[in-house]
């Protein structure tokens, strides 16, 4: 979901030729009653369509919809234009502030953590893979990094920053290539490597890419459709998890991360580190102004607390 798509969903809804600043607030819920009926992979599935009438055909043939945090990642990409508009002064206010649709599943029914038995099963059969089969689940369980952030990393992203060998989760590429995107402004972050990856043989891994240094860390990871290299990953991960029997119906890839904060719960990490760790924005406002203030931790005391992390695999 990008920016375009918006821009395409308000085109057919309203015309080239409509100005931003008529744009009122019963216009954006028409904007978010035509999304809320889009079906996930829409323009694949119907490529000759435009998007009001794929949305139109969704709702008459009861073709399910897209998530509802998907469809109100459509509305806040809305919402970020029509803010643009009234920085800019074109507009005195922002017509969809506050929309959203509601989410049916509550947080806690959402993805769990891999349970014990499952991590024995996954890593256990991971132990005869390579490259990235292997390289990113571990990467996914012991830094926490979403699929997207490993998938797309360059070689010029393993860093040593304070003699502390880093991951440099970044949209910036200085020789690499450049095609990164991070899903928040906290995502962008510099983070010390965990040293069970290290003693796995992590290094060794990257050895071989010193004569290639402007590729990518893993190549053999290749950029689907929407342009994201988790997507042909993740299709894999599912299909991997099922075959060892270690897949259901509420874990996924992403339940690494969630193992990943339950660990730093467990080991007591401080709340900043654990923030910085994961890529995390702090839903206080308070607390994330106080992220502002000072130089923040030093690389070898995150590291530090970063050892506490432990799994029994």
């Amino acid at each position: 979901m990008t920016y375009q798509s918006v821009y395409n969903v308000l085109m057919d809804i309203f015309g080239k030729d409509r100005l931003i600043e008529e744009i009122k607030r019963d216009d954006c819920r028409q904007f978010m009653d035509v999304v809320r009926h889009l079906p996930a992979n829409a323009k694949k599935r119907f490529p000759r369509k435009s998007l009001l009438e794929i949305s139109t055909l969704a709702r008459e043939r009861g073709i399910k919809p897209m998530a509802p945090l998907t469809i109100n990642k459509y509305v806040n990409k809305l919402s970020a234009m029509l803010n643009w508009a009234v920085e800019e002064e074109l507009l005195d206010h922002n017509p969809a502030k506050n929309l959203s649709v509601a989410d049916p599943v509550h947080a806690q029914d959402k993805r769990l953590p891999f349970s014990d038995h499952q991590l024995q099963k996954i890593f256990s059969a991971l132990s005869d893979k390579s490259g990235a089969e292997y390289w990113v689940p571990h990467i996914g369980l012991y830094n926490g990094l979403r699929l997207n952030e490993i998938c797309q990393l360059n070689v010029e992203d393993v860093i040593v920053r304070d003699e502390v060998w880093c991951f440099n989760i970044t949209r910036e590429s200085d020789r690499g290539i450049d095609d990164k995107v991070l899903k928040t402004k906290s995502s962008e972050r510099v983070v010390p490597i965990h040293p069970q990856l290290l003693e796995l043989g992590f290094m060794r891994y990257l050895k071989q890419f010193q004569r290639k240094p402007r590729g990518k860390l893993f190549p053999d990871i290749r950029a689907g459709t929407t342009g994201y290299r988790s997507d042909q990953f993740s299709k894999w991960f599912s299909r991997f998890l099922k075959s060892i029997d270690a897949d259901s119906d509420r874990t996924s890839y992403h339940s690494f991360r969630h193992n990943f904060r339950d660990a730093l719960r467990e080991a007591d990490v401080r709340h900043e580190i654990a923030m910085l760790l994961g890529g995390w924005a702090d839903g206080s406002r308070g607390k994330s102004a106080q992220l502002y203030y000072g130089r923040g931790y030093s690389l070898d005391i995150i590291l530090k607390e970063l050892t506490f992390i432990k799994f029994s695999l």
